[in-house]
């Protein structure tokens, strides 16, 4: 799947969660927004034998060999989930772009725990999971390295337009409704999307072309 689904499908179950409201201080939520984003992209970085493929560097398919096996496994997916809680409750501020740090310097931060930050991590590592696995590029091991057992449901392609378009348009629904409170909104927008996306994936085989990719 796409890194834009991805993230945007993570996003849409983690940002009606309501941040506490610490008073005189500011709530680092950009933490929690960086556990998600990590979780939802830090799967892939078993791709990266991949570049030595495709620099010349190697001539061994090191993409299709290690894409999908340890990081997309269950136990490589409690890895990531772990990694991406811990990076984003240690990323130093500073390292922000200026426009993400906070507008008043002065107030005191209140940064959420490594276990919230885990909680959020988590569902951004499901949904690449379940991401991937309906899509028909490669292999998906859940069980990896106790079983080769492939499970992918191979019912969309890994670029899939009309599920990325409408995981675009859902987060921005989505987000147009939380900037002005409407955060029970917020969470039937998502339950809607996911109930749009299972009927997609059922029906795609009947309606297109064979998934391939």
């Amino acid at each position: 799947m796409d890194p834009i689904t991805h993230v945007l499908s993570a996003a849409l179950w983690t940002e009606p969660v309501q941040p506490p409201n610490p008073e005189g201080a500011i709530y680092a939520r950009w933490r929690e927004r960086g556990a998600v984003l990590l979780g939802a992209l830090l799967p892939d970085l078993d791709a990266v034998p991949g570049l030595l493929e495709t620099s010349g560097l190697s001539h061994e398919p090191l993409f299709t060999k290690y894409h999908r096996i340890a990081s997309h496994s269950f136990v490589g997916l409690v890895v990531v989930a772990l990694v991406a809680a811990t990076l984003a409750w240690k990323w130093p501020e500073k390292w922000l772009l200026p426009s993400l740090r906070p507008k008043d310097p002065s107030l005191p931060r209140v940064n959420p725990s490594w276990r919230r930050l885990l909680a959020f991590a988590t569902p951004a590592v499901i949904f690449h999971f379940l991401g991937d696995w309906i899509t028909a590029w490669g292999t998906l091991k859940p069980f990896w390295p106790f079983s080769d057992l492939d499970t992918q449901l191979a019912r969309v392609n890994s670029i899939e337009p009309v599920l990325c378009s409408f995981t675009i348009a859902a987060w921005a629904v989505q987000h147009f409704l939380l900037t002005r409170g409407h955060r029970r909104a917020g969470w039937a927008i998502a339950a809607g999307w996911l109930a749009v996306c299972i009927l997609y994936v059922w029906l795609r085989p009947y309606f297109g072309p064979e998934a391939f990719v």
